[in-house]
């Protein structure tokens, strides 16, 4: 059923973007923080719980940005998650109010609890981010995830935004892969 869900928020989103079109520039340097659901599944293994996570990133010359997060969960059966990532993307427009963008990231998981242990993370995917009206954005990414000792798997995002002005924007957002969900409802403020 989950895969019905994500196949059909992909195509609203791929149909918004053919059928809409305005007139924005996007903002690739800002802040942001959010609360998170999560709901993971390692092997036999499934927890579930929520957090926060604060996220930033600054646009440098020649369309390129540079990106941080770091987010801290606490999951059934008493399990803490500390997750930090670094990366860096390239965007391009498509036409007027849609971009193109391209990222990629290096991060590390921490888990403590029963017991302790980190592994790294790598990413890389592909997104399209849409501007709908002034006030309302959407977004949608695929991609892969590389865990360290494990197979990599496909990622597909989605996110919306509402634009209260030129500088402060409520964030809806979801990630979803075959080792869980996290979804997030957050303010990002644009600098």
């Amino acid at each position: 059923m989950k895969i019905v869900i994500q196949v059909c928020i992909i195509g609203l989103f791929v149909m918004t973007v053919a059928f809409t079109g305005h007139a924005a520039d996007f903002k690739y340097t800002y802040g942001q923080v959010a609360y998170e659901d999560a709901d993971l599944t390692v092997g036999s293994v499934s927890s579930d719980g929520d957090g926060f996570s604060m996220k930033g990133a600054y646009e440098v010359p020649g369309d390129v940005f540079v990106t941080a997060s770091y987010s801290l969960w606490d999951l059934d059966p008493g399990v803490d998650v500390d997750i930090w990532a670094l990366g860096a993307g390239y965007h391009t427009s498509l036409r007027d109010g849609t971009d193109l963008v391209i990222h990629g990231d290096f991060g590390r998981v921490k888990l403590s609890g029963v017991s302790s242990f980190g592994i790294d993370t790598w990413s890389a995917d592909v997104g399209v981010r849409h501007r709908l009206s002034d006030e309302f954005e959407v977004g949608g990414t695929i991609g892969l995830v590389k865990y360290e000792r494990r197979d990599s798997v496909t990622e597909y995002g989605v996110q919306a935004l509402y634009h209260f002005n030129e500088s402060i924007a409520a964030v809806l957002s979801g990630e979803f892969n075959e080792d869980g969900d996290t979804v997030s409802l957050g303010a990002r403020y644009h600098f």
